[in-house]
């Protein structure tokens, strides 16, 4: 009996990370820093669990999603012991599964060629891999924005239920990113506009999952102002702020700056620069990649000249010529994966003039645009904009593959 593609897919994508998840709890392949927020994520949890087999409640530290995280990782290991191979084979499952679902809504929008190709790709991408085989969240948000987006995009008229699980998904995702639920959001809109234009019918399936995702809200303020709060001693610090645009605030001036004008956007920067800064001197590591940390805005025109540059940088840094490698391996072959993306790319943009931008496809292209905007804004550095691009990038790739097949 032959295998499905997208189950093919699965258990690939599956056996490669399973492989590097396993590989890794025995001997690190990337230098120690690789794995800091792993590291910290795991410390979170294993506190969680601990606290909670001493019979007392525990307050996890960090942001809203790191509190939760750290929450799921104690509940983990307070069932299993403190194995984080079990999480990390958890995560390899669920990029298994966001490639299956990937490769399903490739085929329904693109043909079986491109999505093959496209999801195989993703598959076999390193970073990919070695992001979705560890012990961060990239595997449980790429899971449900991708399920949102394929159910907004693929659900007619009488689908109501996965309608609702989409809309349910999208909320999930502003648990674990709040940016990328946001730019979901935005997207969603934008594409439901292109289906009133067309009037093809999908307006009604886009916003009704862009509304239910706002169940994130009240659900959000329960959780993190209740089960999750803070105490009063700790409610100063900014990383355990609620809001679903949080400030940082300065010590010295005591003086907090919220990212909505160009001058509280650009001490929101700096300050958060300066924390990492401090957090790598504490640890005795260096600070080798953070991006811009000398830029400031005073107008909105400033913010917006800088959205290309930083989203660039953001989506390919580094890259041969561009960027310094210093013969470092972990350099070398980041810029070796990021000229093979640049690439296509650029095939994507040439391949948008070879079929139609309906209501789906646009919704793919539209988030895509808006995730590579917020992270060139919001990434302060190339680790975290790395990882977080393996999110938002597959949406692009389809377009590339299926202009390449156009072309013979």
């Amino acid at each position: 009996m032959k295998t499905p593609p997208w189950l093919a897919l699965a258990l690939l994508a599956f056996a490669v990370r399973a492989g590097v998840a396993i590989l890794t709890e025995h001997k690190p392949i990337f230098p120690s820093h690789y794995y800091n927020d792993a590291r910290s994520a795991d410390s979170h949890g294993s506190e969680v669990a601990a606290a909670w087999a001493a019979g007392r409640a525990h307050e996890p530290s960090g942001s809203p999603s790191q509190r939760l995280h750290a929450v799921y990782l104690g509940s983990l290991y307070r069932a299993f012991g403190h194995r984080p191979l079990i999480p990390k084979l958890i995560n390899c499952a669920a990029a298994g599964a966001t490639i299956a679902l990937l490769y399903g809504l490739f085929t329904a929008l693109f043909g079986p060629g491109p999505a093959l190709a496209s999801a195989l790709l993703v598959a076999l991408w390193p970073s990919h891999i070695f992001f979705t085989s560890q012990n961060f969240k990239e595997s449980a948000t790429q899971l449900l924005a991708t399920f949102a987006i394929a159910s907004a995009a693929l659900a007619g008229k009488a689908a109501r239920g996965r309608l609702l699980a989409g809309g349910l998904a999208l909320a999930g995702v502003g648990f674990l990113r709040t940016l990328t639920m946001l730019v979901g959001e935005l997207a969603l809109g934008l594409a439901a506009l292109v289906a009133m234009r067309a009037r093809d019918g999908r307006a009604r399936a886009l916003l009704t999952v862009a509304a239910l995702a706002l169940l994130h809200l009240p659900l959000r303020q329960y959780l993190f102002r209740g089960p999750l709060a803070v105490s009063a001693e700790r409610s100063g610090d900014p990383s355990h702020e609620t809001s679903l645009i949080p400030s940082s605030y300065d010590h010295r001036t005591q003086a907090r700056f919220s990212p909505l004008s160009p001058r509280g956007f650009s001490e929101f920067r700096r300050l958060r620069l300066e924390a990492d800064q401090d957090y790598a001197r504490r640890s005795g590591l260096r600070v080798e990649s953070q991006l811009f940390p000398d830029e400031r805005f005073e107008t909105w025109l400033d913010v917006a000249l800088f959205v290309p540059k930083a989203s660039f940088y953001a989506l390919f840094m580094p890259l041969p010529g561009l960027y310094p490698l210093d013969g470092k391996p972990g350099r070398i072959a980041a810029a070796a994966e990021n000229a093979l993306l640049l690439a296509l790319t650029v095939a994507a943009a040439l391949g948008l003039r070879r079929g139609p931008l309906d209501s789906p496809r646009a919704l793919l292209l539209l988030f895509f645009l808006g995730m590579a905007a917020a992270s060139g804004l919001g990434e302060l550095d190339l680790g975290g904009a790395a990882r977080h691009k393996t999110l938002y990038l597959p949406f692009v790739l389809p377009f590339a593959f299926y202009g390449l097949a156009k072309r013979r």
